[in-house]
């Protein structure tokens, strides 16, 4: 199953794949940027199209 993994440039960034493939093989990686924890509140749009260019794959 594919997993998209979103961390925030200021908080889980990259890591946030990193934990996920100890559970998930097809993993992809995603970080939104100027976002913390908190990423569609943060970056709403930078995080929409994150999702939909994953969902359009």
């Amino acid at each position: 199953m594919p997993v998209l993994a979103v961390g925030g440039e200021k908080s889980f960034g990259p890591m946030m794949a990193t934990v996920m493939r100890a559970a998930a093989t097809d993993v992809t990686e995603a970080v939104v940027p100027g976002a913390g924890h908190w990423v569609m509140e943060e970056n709403p749009s930078a995080t929409i199209q994150l999702v939909l260019r994953f969902l359009g794959d």
